[in-house]
């Protein structure tokens, strides 16, 4: 659904229709080179992710405070949790 909203191809005649290709073949690590980024035609991105335990039989709808969470942007990766307070560059990540 990203990628209707932000990337390439995608324009007010066609958002509601999926015979375009709206942002196909763009990688999240690519997006800085778009021109829609580059001229600010569209929001930041940022997302942001919750953690959870491997095999955990947690069915509930919101995360528990002490599992991680992190945040994907265009410029970096990582998460401002207290036991990890680490971001990465995209570029360190290649």
């Amino acid at each position: 659904m990203l990628s209707y909203h932000f990337l390439n191809s995608t324009t007010r005649d066609n958002f509601f229709t999926n015979d375009t290709e709206h942002g196909a073949g763009i990688l999240w690590s690519n997006l800085i080179f778009t021109n829609a980024f580059q001229t600010k035609e569209l929001p930041f991105p940022l997302v942001v992710a919750a953690s959870r335990l491997a095999g955990s039989a947690y069915n509930q709808t919101a995360t528990p405070l002490l599992w991680p969470m992190y945040e994907f942007g265009p410029y970096e990766f990582g998460s401002w949790d207290p036991g990890m307070l680490k971001l990465a560059t995209k570029d360190s990540l290649d």
